[in-house]
Parts: structure tokens; sequence; C-alpha cells
């Protein structure tokens, strides 16, 4: 009991200053180190304590090593920032065991070591009591220079308006500022000091997170070297600086020149090495391409660059091109090269066989399509056959070899051989045979037979004759082909004659029989045919015939009262030996005459004399007949087989039959002179006045009646 009543008596003592205290502060912060110049938001916390009497109305902040950035503005709280940072309030007091955040952002101060700051943080309660309380924040120095990375331009440059550019970064304070120092690297002599140095003119860069530049017109420099540097500053005022740097201003383009292979030269390979130069005042490695058909190859270098192209027969174009570093390209001409690994091509044709006594003609044609065929290496050689060789000559692309009787039959053989004009040779052959000929000659006994004719033979004898080119006699048979059977006959060895009989069939048509000779690999056939059927010169009147060889026919059975009737070989009647007495100009019939006489069966005179036929039946049916050939064909009746029409035009009555005939003989004379289209025209006018009743005595009274004509 002693022992509690003596620890209660302890804690009294202890508390009892808390008991009784105006108010009781405690300042925190969220602050930790930073380098110099560097920004930072920072948070101080005021709390006031459990067993403050009084509420803290009033903050007063001493921010020594920092500046202010920027202070955050507080609901019921009034600012001042008079030296020190002051924050009152009349409405937002902190009450006991409540608290409030002030919020700054603040720039660390440049130091030249780390640097250790107090901030003194004054606080007063509603009863003016102040507590004062002390942070420390600790500035860290930054002794390393910034880092510099890259710069701009490089090794060469056109000499246009050109970016200079420094990158760097600085992780502790960040790049403040760069310069850059540019000499167009000419050496000025100092006289004072005895010596020689650059001048360098000073040009401040804009930078943006540590990325610093400026474009620089240098039109005005000339082509040549440019010196150049830069310096770099971070925040806290370290500085790095670049080595002397140069740069090239290059405003002439590479020169290049093709080498080889020349413009438009023929190459026999399968791979061509393209060979070019390529220089330049400044750059020592070219990117240089090699374009072959539209197709570019890189070759980068400087000298004499080649590629090597793999290659089949045909055209190629190539080029070169190359770039320096400032992109000035310069590009050659095209040369053309063309690849011809072939040699010419020989065509050579000709008849395969020649008899012999005629040329032998052989077509030759030499081409090549790369280098072309060296004409005077052409050889075109013959070997006959016995083997012996001669040259020939080629003549518009023809060989014209002659052979005789006396040549040798056999194979004969044609050599050609070319070379293009790369050397490349091409040879080429070609075999025909000349051969001895065989005449046959055929002859047949009848070459017209009627088979089918009761008693007529049907047989006919076949005759031959077979001699060789040069008259001489051959032996052996000669092979017949018959309509009904095939025979083979033996030549008389001393006359080449040869005969035989050949069947004929019953069956009309046109045969034919074939006579052949085989004389080695050659066969020499002659044909004659036979005519099997009804035919002209049979002696019997077939269908379209008038008659056959011989007819009973009679001059008078055609008007004519003397003479003779014949067959013609066409088997035709032939009334050209047929006369009437007085007809001095004979007849006008199959035989001809250039008297008056008729046509056919016409009969005629010109002295009025008519011969009158027999009565011809269906009289009315020929009198219809029209004229055929501007000849009118008149049919003469008999007295009792006229007709009525003929009686009514004669008036009934008869005159003397030789009027009748010279009239109708002078009709036909009339009408011949005639123009059918105008007799046409006469009859349709006739025709025309009949219809329309012109004809009718009445109506001609009446138009005389009415117009006075009588």
């Amino acid at each position: 009991m002693v022992k509690r009543g003596v620890i209660l008596a302890v804690l009294s003592l202890l508390l009892l200053p808390l008991v009784f205290a105006s108010h009781s502060a405690t300042i925190t912060s969220d602050y930790n180190p930073i380098y110099e110049t560097n920004p930072v938001n920072v948070t101080l916390t005021v709390e006031n304590g459990l067993f403050s009497s009084h509420s803290i109305n009033s903050v007063n902040v001493q921010t020594n090593g920092f500046a202010i950035n920027n202070i955050a503005q507080l609901l019921g709280w009034t600012l001042t920032n008079n030296n020190s940072i002051n924050f009152f309030t009349t409405t937002n007091a902190i009450s006991n065991w409540g608290s409030q955040n002030f919020g700054f952002t603040i720039s660390a101060d440049n130091v030249a070591q780390d640097t250790q700051n107090n901030w003194t943080v004054t606080t007063t309660d509603t009863d003016l009591d102040s507590q004062s309380n002390t942070l420390q924040f600790t500035i860290l120095n930054d002794n390393t220079a910034p880092i510099i990375t890259s710069t701009l331009p490089g090794a060469f440059i056109p000499g246009n308006n050109e970016l200079f550019e420094v990158d760097a970064n600085d992780p502790e304070t960040g790049i403040n500022s760069a310069n850059l120092y540019f000499s167009n690297c000419d050496l000025i002599f100092n006289n004072q000091t005895n010596t020689s140095s650059m001048q360098y003119t000073a040009n401040t860069l804009i930078c943006v997170n540590g990325l610093c530049s400026l474009n620089k017109d240098l039109t005005a420099e000339n082509e040549g070297d440019i010196c150049f540097r830069y310096d770099v500053s971070n925040n806290g005022g370290e500085i790095s600086t670049t080595n002397n740097l140069t740069s090239i201003i290059d405003r002439t383009a590479p020169s290049v020149t093709l080498t080889s292979p020349n413009d438009g030269v023929f190459i026999a390979a399968n791979s061509v090495d393209l060979i070019f130069s390529a220089n330049d005042n400044y750059d020592n490695d070219l990117n240089c391409s090699v374009d072959v058909n539209g197709n570019p190859n890189t070759v980068n270098g400087i000298g004499n660059l080649s590629y090597n192209l793999a290659v089949n027969d045909g055209i190629y174009t190539w080029f070169a091109a190359c770039t320096d570093e400032v992109a000035l390209i310069q590009t050659t001409a095209s040369r053309t090269f063309t690849v011809d690994n072939s040699s010419p091509n020989i065509t050579i044709t000709s008849s395969s066989v020649t008899d012999r006594g005629n040329d032998a003609i052989i077509n030759v044609s030499i081409e090549d399509l790369g280098s072309g065929v060296n004409q005077s290496s052409i050889t075109a050689e013959m070997i006959d056959a016995n083997g012996n060789l001669t040259q020939v000559l080629i003549i518009a692309g023809q060989i014209t070899y002659p052979t005789t009787i006396a040549s040798t039959p056999g194979v004969y053989t044609v050599i050609i051989t070319a070379d293009d004009n790369l050397g490349q040779q091409a040879s080429e052959s070609l075999q025909f045979r000349v051969r001895e000929t065989f005449a046959i000659t055929l002859t047949l006994s009848q070459s017209q037979i009627d088979a089918s004719t009761p008693n007529n033979t049907r047989y006919v004898n076949l005759t031959g004759n077979i001699a060789k080119d040069d008259s001489s006699i051959p032996s052996g048979i000669i092979d017949i082909t018959k309509i009904m059977s095939n025979e083979s006959v033996n030549i008389d060895n001393l006359t080449g004659n040869f005969e035989t009989q050949i069947e004929i069939p019953q069956t009309n048509g046109m045969y034919t029989i074939f006579a052949s000779f085989i004389n080695g690999l050659d066969t020499f056939t002659r044909t004659v045919s036979v005519n099997v059927g009804p035919y002209c010169g049979n002696n019997i009147v077939d269908s379209g015939e008038e008659c056959d060889s011989s007819t009973a026919a009679i001059c008078d059975d055609y008007g004519f009262s003397q003479g003779t009737v014949s067959c013609s070989a066409s088997c035709t009647i032939d009334t050209s030996q047929c006369s009437n007495p007085g007809n001095s100009g004979g007849n006008n019939g199959n035989g001809g005459g250039s008297g008056g006489g008729s046509h056919g069966r016409s009969s005629g005179s010109s002295n009025g004399f008519i011969y009158t036929p027999p009565v011809i039946e269906e009289t009315e049916e020929l009198i219809e007949q029209e004229p055929t050939s501007g000849i009118i064909e008149t049919v003469n009746l008999e007295p009792e087989a006229e007709s009525k029409g003929v009686k009514e035009v004669l008036e009934n009555e008869e005159p003397p039959r030789f009027i009748v005939g010279a009239a109708i003989s002078a009709l036909e004379n009339f009408t011949k002179k005639l123009d059918k289209r105008l007799i046409i025209a006469a009859l349709l006018i006739g025709l025309l006045l009949y219809v329309l009743g012109w004809k009718r005595e009445d109506d001609w009274d009446r138009y005389f009646r009415k117009y006075g004509h009588h």
C-alpha cells in the first residue's frame, strides 16, 4: 500500500506541469537531404499537445538555406512572408490534441560543401504564449561536372545552316547552361605573346532537359575544316568542357568512273567483273552501288572497286553511283555489254533426194544473236558418194550443187562451219541422196470398155517400157497392180519392154492400173486408167447420145433435100453435109454454113422455096414454144393438119406455099435484127391498147366525131 502511494505521488509531480501548460507544440517534417539548387516540396506538421489549455493560432517559420518557391494556401489562415513566413488564424486554431500541415516548395541554396540548415518554427497560442522548435535541413554539395554524351555536327557537313548540338546529363543538380565556341581553324598570330592560336567565338545554346543546341549559318565558310568545342554547366556550378572538335565542310561530290567492261562489247564468260574507280576530296570510305539491269548491288570503299556478276546469255546495262558522308552523290553514265556463250546457229535444209542430172539445192541459214557471225570464217564442203571432198559456195543463202547422169548415186554430205565474232565455232551437216531414175511408159489396147455389153471382151492388153536415166536397160521385174489382181512381170533385158493382160470388172467406173519398179530405196511408178461402162464409141446409143459411130438418119429428116447425115466423134448428129438445091451458102445445121439455112430441124430458104417435112404430132405445143438463140423455129403443116388459128390468120385463104415460105423467111430475117427488148416493149404496148378497147371501131368513131377528124 505504501509503495502504491509513492508511485501516485511521483506521477502527479510529473504531470503537474502539463496540466497547467498553455500549449505544447510538436513540429515534424518530411524533408530529406537534397543536392544544392534542387527544388523539393516540404510539409511541416504542427501538433498541439493533449493537455494544452489553449489553441495555437499562429505559426512562424524561419527557412534558412533555402529559397521559398511556393507556399500552400490554407483555408482560414492568413499568410504573410516578410523575412519569415507567418501563418495566423482566428477561426481554425489548432486545439489540444489537434494538428495542421503547412506546405512549401523550396529550392536549396548553392553550397560549396554539404551543409546543415536549421529551420526555427515558433508557435503562439490564443493566450499569447509562444514556443520555439528547431528542424535541421541538410543540403548536399554537387561536386561532379555534367556528363556529355554526344555532340553534333559529325566529321562531315555540307556547310549550310548546320545544327550544333551537345547532349549532357547531371543526375545531382541537372544541366544549367551550355556554350559553343566556334572557329574556322585558322591560326592567328599574337604579337604580344609571339604565338599563334585559334580565335573562337562564343555562342550560347538553348538547353531543354539536358539537350542544348543552336543552328549556325556556315554558308560563308570555305570548304574545309571548322573547329569547335562545347562547355556545359550544371546547376551546382560544375562545368564540363569537350575537347577541340573538327568537322569538314564538303561541297564536292565524289568522282566515279567506269573502267571495265567497255560499252557495247560482247563477252563470252559465266561471270563478269564490273570495275570502276571512286574518289572523294575528303571521304575515305564512300557508299557505292553497282546497278545492273535495275538491280543495285552494294560496293563500299574508295579507289578501284569491282563487283563480280554471274551472267547468262543476254544484254546487260550497268552503271555505278557513290555517295559521300554529306549525301553528295555522283552517278555514271550507263554502259551495255552482251554476254554470248553460244556459237552461231546453222540451219541446213534441202530435198532428201535429188535425181541425178539435176541440181541439188541446199538452203543455208547462219545467224548469231550475240556477237554476230564472222563472215570470213564460213566454210562449206561437199562429200560425194565416193568420199571425195570439194569446197562449195554459199550464194544468197543457197548452195547449188550440180549432178550429171554420170554422178555416182548414193549419199552426199554437206558440212557448214562458222565462227561468231568471239571465236566460238559451230558446225552442222546434212545428208541427201542422189539417185538414178527410171522412166516407165504404159499403153492399154483399150482405154474405154463397156464390160456389161453382151459378147464384149472383158480383157485389155497392157504393154510398157522401162529405161534408166543413162538410157541403159534395167533387169528385173515390174510389179503390176491390176484392177482385180497383182502380177510381177519380167523386163526384157534387151528392149526394156514388158506386157500383160488386164481383166476388166463388170462394174462401171474409172479404174487405175499401177506399174512399179523398185531400185534400192526408190520406187518408180507409172499409172494408166481404163473407163468401164457406157461411152461414146461403143456402137450403142446411150443416154444423152444422139448417135454412136453411125446413124440411120437422112438429110430429109432435118429439112434438107440432099446430102448425107453422119455421127460426130462426140456422138451428136452432124448435118454439115446436107443441103438444098440452089442454097449456095450451104446449111446452117450441125455442119454450119454461110447461107440462110436454118438450124437443126428448121428449114428456110432465101429464094422463097420451102420444104415441108412430115406432119409432127402435138403441133400446137410446138407452135407455142419460145424462140431460142434469136431464131424463130417454124413448123410447116400439111393442109389437113393446119389449125384453125392459122387459117384465120390467112383469112381462110391458102396462098401458094412459096409465098408463105417467103413471108415467114422474111419475118425470120427481120426479127433477127430486132432487139428482144424492143419486141417485148411493142407487144406490151399492143396488149395495153387492146385492154383499153382502142381496137374497137365504135371507139375510133367517137374519137373522130369529138375532135373533128374523119
